[in-house]
């Protein structure tokens, strides 16, 4: 197996040879080294066919490079994991570092304050965090002004990036700033899912399945500032969950765009996840977490590029039924679907069970509850504020407070957000509704 390594020069690369030398002997490795990611994909466009794989040292030159070239072979990145952030958070305690004093960026929201409440940080705390986007032509310059505002107003006594532009830029101010380096279990993780991805290319006839999932997002829900965190919260919500989903059936993700993944595993471990192929658990875990239709198309054939046929054709044809459910294309031809969310949920325990059920939890009406659903669903993100649901159902807001501070309080109805309504005044939080705590 070949693999191209896409990385800066240092500290990355090191790590990388010392694996390859010591564990992946049975690989052959290619380094391109590259100083500014911007420029690396025109290497890469030339080279990239004669490897089985190519792997980014981070996400950044990752989605660059997608944007400006075709994808010819398997691409993946090295990720930002809670597991690196522990171990060079701890490091720079060590080192006296005030760990509320410093600035991030590329980080989420979510893995820094798991890490920080696992660090028995104040849970009201939040790091400050550079957020743009990554594929804007002036990110690198964005991303330094943040880290140097930061660091000369004096809220903040060290950069922490994953960016060694940004890193290298400050150090050349003596500046201090930590450059985030992946750990060796994590790269270990990433060649061996290469490795995999390599045999399922080679396995015998029939064993291949691919699957494809796709997340029916409206437009304006990507396109619209004021929702734009939003989307991104939800999307790493669901994307922990596919990953999550790929281990349990050795699978290997793709992100292809924004909102449809693909998953490469192998026919015997779908075959025990899914019962033989008549249950996807997959359709149950992202309901609670969208309100937007999810389509699966599992697809199996004897080689990848035929069970990647079946899937996309199994996922359009579960996309026409406008609802959660998943489609099976065989590698004999045989069409297995629509299946649905577990038949506790679709069938046993229908829409006004489980708003029935609700309204018992929470000790609330069921005509309110279903009032507050109904709202909800017929906003075009799931988005909505109290003021706008006082309105819509004709009562005060202070009524409808306390119907939602309810909710709230049992988890059907999660913050998400605020912003303020008209020209001026206090801002409004932004809320979804969900059927499961």
């Amino acid at each position: 197996m070949k693999i191209c390594f896409v990385v800066p020069e240092l500290p990355i690369l090191e790590k990388i040879q010392i694996l390859m030398k010591n564990e992946f002997k049975r690989i052959e490795p290619y380094y391109l080294i590259y100083n500014d990611y911007k420029e690396v994909y025109k290497d890469l466009d030339k080279i990239q066919k004669n490897f089985d794989a190519v792997l980014f040292g981070g996400k950044l030159p990752y989605l660059y490079c997608a944007e400006k070239i075709k994808q010819e072979v398997m691409w993946s990145y090295v990720p930002r994991t809670g597991s690196t952030l522990v171990t060079a958070l701890a490091y720079l305690s060590r080192q006296g570092y005030d760990l509320k004093r410093i600035c991030f960026d590329t980080y989420s929201e979510e893995v820094l304050k798991e890490v920080y409440e696992e660090l028995n940080i104040a849970h009201d705390f939040k790091p400050l965090l550079f957020k743009g986007d990554p594929l804007n032509d002036n990110y690198i310059d964005e991303v330094f002004d943040f880290h140097l505002r930061n660091i000369k107003s004096g809220k903040a006594d060290i950069v922490f990036t994953h960016i060694f532009l940004v890193h290298n830029k400050i150090l050349q101010l003596q500046l201090p700033s930590f450059f985030a380096v992946t750990t060796y279990n994590v790269l270990r993780e990433q060649i061996e899912k290469l490795e995999q991805y390599s045999y399922i290319q080679k396995e015998e006839a029939g064993q291949v399945v691919v699957l494809f999932i796709n997340i029916d997002y409206p437009p304006e829900y990507l396109l619209m500032q004021e929702t734009s965190e939003h989307y991104l919260d939800e999307k790493r919500s669901i994307e922990k969950r596919i990953y999550r989903y790929a281990d349990k059936i050795l699978g290997f993700v793709i992100e292809l765009s924004n909102n449809t993944y693909m998953i490469l595993s192998t026919s015997a471990s779908v075959k025990k996840e899914t019962d033989n192929y008549h249950y996807i658990s997959l359709l149950d875990t992202l309901e609670k977490y969208t309100l937007y239709t999810v389509s699966i198309g599992i697809g199996q054939a004897d080689n990848v590029a035929q069970a990647r046929k079946n899937a996309i054709a199994s996922m359009l044809s579960a996309y026409k039924h406008k609802k959660n459910s998943a489609y099976i294309r065989l590698g004999n031809g045989k069409v297995v679907g629509p299946l649905y969310a577990e038949d506790k949920v679709t069938s046993k325990q229908p829409l006004d069970d489980r708003l029935d059920k609700i309204a018992k939890h929470t000790g609330m009406s069921v005509n309110t509850v279903y009032a507050i659903y109904t709202f909800a669903s017929s906003k075009s993100d799931g988005c909505f504020t109290s003021m706008e649901l006082a309105e819509n159902m004709g009562i005060n807001k202070r009524s409808t407070d306390r119907f939602l501070r309810r909710l709230e309080d049992y988890g059907y109805i999660k913050i998400i957000g605020s912003r303020i309504l008209g020209k001026s005044g206090r801002p409004s939080r932004i809320m979804r509704f969900y059927l499961e705590p």
